[in-house]
């Protein structure tokens, strides 16, 4: 017998890092541990190593920052990553090609919902439009009133302009004033 499965292949996603605190995502339609989603040596080059990631939880009021700590998961509490969400991630070295390539592969997302609660959200962006899509059309989209993403500073946060199109691979603050669904096409 010959099966033949039909649909979009997956791919494989890496982003370029410098060491020290960066702020990420990753926009391929899967989920999983943290440690294995960013395990740089499955399909990396293994030359980039990370000792903390960090993510917001704006729907647990009582502990809104998840973490995992390299050596201590039973001490860690962010126990996936999926591409709706953005993160936090301190790189101790990268002394390869400069990229952080993710420990698996998926395939790309047709569309993905991401569910904002009223205040601060921190999410990423999984599409593969670095080219038109802006912050100006994140607000109009979700009536965020505020969005943040990495730069400088004492928080390494900057408030980019509406025109400031978005990327893929970074994350982003979005402050919304009430519950919402951030539809993002691939």
């Amino acid at each position: 017998d010959i099966y033949v499965v039909s649909g979009i292949p997956p791919v494989q996603y890496a982003q370029t890092v410098g060491t020290g605190w960066q702020f990420i995502s990753f926009p391929i339609a899967a989920s999983g541990a943290v440690d294995t989603v960013f395990d740089d040596s499955i399909f990396g080059d293994g030359n980039c190593d990370w000792s903390i990631v960090q993510w917001y939880d704006a729907n647990d009021p009582a502990d809104h920052w998840k973490s995992y700590v390299v050596g201590a998961a039973g001490a860690s509490d962010m126990p996936v990553m999926d591409n709706a969400k953005g993160a936090w991630i301190y790189i101790t070295s990268n002394t390869g090609d400069g990229q952080l390539t993710l420990g698996l592969m998926a395939p790309p997302p047709v569309s993905t919902d991401i569910g904002l609660v009223g205040g601060w959200n921190l999410v990423g962006y999984p599409a593969n439009d670095d080219s038109t899509y802006d912050i100006g059309d994140l607000k109009a989209d979700t009536g965020a009133t505020i969005v943040e993403t990495f730069g400088a500073g004492p928080y390494n946060l900057v408030e980019p302009t509406d025109n400031t199109v978005l990327n893929r691979g970074q994350a982003y603050w979005v402050y919304v004033g009430g519950p919402t669904t951030w539809t993002v096409n691939w």
